[in-house]
């Protein structure tokens, strides 16, 4: 694609007139200052099918996102090139969303760009020598991506997990609340409340930097301002930050707060799925559980605006069909509606721990309840069409099936064999992430286990939920768990108990019943 093809192109995608696009030698990547888009040398010359869509998919960045909806003197504004990383990361969460909003047709063009810089450039790399402020943007970058921007999770997921595990790893609770101020970038309204976002997030840090008065740069930035020594305090709070992060994780085993990370043991995060065969019990028990898929269907109904038609009356014109006045077509109108629909994400938490071989009042295992609670769960909500994930957990925490993929409950292999700890809190803070960034308006996990947990990451896991609206359900197999449902009361949170298979399905009835005031 020639530079003339660029120009036309960029002047229909960003709808200015005056864009200019300039190809050049020494830019390492794309940009624009407003006024004109400059491309790298090397991305005009790539002669691979995929070059035409990864151009169409920089514009479509560049001119349907920023010079559409940013405002760039925003970034002058910032005191340091740290300031501005953060803020382009966080204003390309907006845009992008904005763009596919506006023209839902460049998500999976954007993606594509994605997929070109990871798979040709590793743009989106983990790099094991990351640490400090590198690592903290770099998770920045490729969590905030994945989670945020649609179409770009099915790319970035590998990448994505790692580096939340290691933040979380290196940062604790500083990562799980950086991270929770950066999604919020996704409804941010424009450049500006993209910056102060930023700077939530440098003060988080800074705040937590500042508190040790033990750190001889603490003392050297404090004696900077108080001197009124301006000039040194832009470089001396970025080594400041640098520092801080880099304590952190030298301490990170040890670091405790209400938030993410309280417990100083981190889990493995798997997604190799070790599955064994349906037995008869397990196949029963499914077949009886998935009988209920009409009668709970209305407890997932949630209220969402649907786009109807274009028609005669109504406040806002349909720019694209103005066209229809010449042809005496007073059809010009946007209409919206709100109908009940099932607008919903679910998260299946099945706790595969040794103590699951434990048997029930009625024979069959608890492994085997609980292993049927999955696949007659996933079979209903196959059925009635809400998005669902399905993960185990035990001393691993194995992503069994992602919300966007199939129902894995009909393949041969689709059971789970018990062994291991259980770490329930963990469980829920490790896929949080996943459900928080979701589309639907209404999230709910359902976790079934036998087990005791680590009250204080199962506390810190449970706020988390509640700050996002999270609902979360509890279904004990086997015997009541006191811990827990004391915590899940205190919450708001519900809590079934079920000792025996004959009444699987009340159980589950009874889950839903509790949900249904919403």
């Amino acid at each position: 694609m020639g530079l003339a093809s660029l120009q036309i192109l960029v002047r229909c995608i960003s709808q200015r007139e005056n864009i200019k696009v300039r190809i050049s030698n020494s830019a390492s990547t794309a940009s624009t200052n407003g006024k004109e888009i400059v491309i790298p040398y090397r991305w005009t010359t790539i002669d691979e099918p995929e070059a035409e869509n990864l151009l169409i998919g920089i514009l479509a960045h560049e001119g349907a996102g920023h010079i559409r909806h940013t405002d760039i003197s925003v970034f002058s504004s910032c005191p340091s090139p740290l300031h501005k990383t953060i803020l382009n990361i966080l204003e390309d969460i907006r845009i992008e969303n904005r763009v596919i909003e506006e023209r839902p047709f460049f998500g999976p063009v954007l993606a594509e760009v994605v997929t070109y810089l990871e798979n040709k450039e590793g743009f989106f790399s983990f790099d094991e020598e990351m640490s400090g402020l590198n690592l903290l943007v770099s998770s920045l970058l490729v969590c905030g991506r994945a989670w945020c921007i649609k179409w770009q999770y099915a790319v970035l997921r590998k990448q994505a997990k790692l580096f939340y595990k290691v933040a979380l790893r290196n940062f604790g609770s500083l990562w799980s609340q950086v991270f929770r101020i950066a999604i919020e970038a996704k409804k941010a309204k424009s450049t500006s409340h993209a910056l102060d976002l930023t700077n939530q997030i440098l003060d988080l840090i800074k705040d937590l930097a500042e508190s040790d008065d033990q750190n001889p740069q603490v003392f050297t930035l404090q004696e900077s301002i108080a001197n009124g020594d301006v000039c040194n305090i832009k470089t001396e709070l970025n080594d400041l930050l640098e520092d801080a992060l880099q304590q952190i994780s030298n301490v990170s085993s040890g670091f405790d707060s209400s938030g993410f990370g309280s417990s100083g043991f981190l889990p493995e995060i798997n997604d190799h799925r070790e599955l064994i065969q349906a037995n008869e019990s397990v196949k029963r028990l499914r077949k009886q559980i998935s009988l209920l898929s009409k009668d709970i269907g209305e407890k997932f109904e949630a209220e969402r605006q649907v786009n109807r038609a274009v028609t005669r009356n109504g406040k806002k014109l349909s720019v694209k069909h103005l066209h229809r006045v010449r042809l005496d077509n007073p059809n010009i109108f946007r209409s919206k509606r709100t109908e009940i629909a099932i607008d919903t994400s679910v998260l299946f938490l099945i706790d595969t721990s040794y103590s699951m071989i434990s048997e029930l009042e009625s024979g069959e295992t608890r492994m085997d309840a609980a292993n049927a609670l999955m696949l007659g769960f996933g079979d209903m909500l196959e059925e009635l069409g809400v998005e669902y994930k399905l993960s185990s957990f035990s001393n691993v925490i194995t992503s069994v099936k992602e919300y966007d993929e199939e129902n894995f409950g009909h393949s041969e292999y689709c059971c789970f064999s018990p062994k291991g700890g259980t770490e329930t809190g963990q469980a829920i803070i490790q896929n949080l992430p996943d459900l928080i960034c979701r589309p639907s308006s209404r999230k709910i996990i359902i976790c079934v286990t036998d087990g005791e947990a680590d009250t204080r990451v199962l506390c810190s896991a449970y706020e988390e939920a509640l700050r996002y609206g999270i609902e979360i359900v509890n279904i004990f197999i086997g015997q009541e768990i006191s811990e827990i449902r004391e915590i899940s009361d205190r919450f708001g949170f519900s809590s079934e108990t079920c000792n025996d298979s004959f009444h699987l399905n009340r159980y589950l009835l009874s889950v839903f019943s509790n949900l249904l005031d919403y």
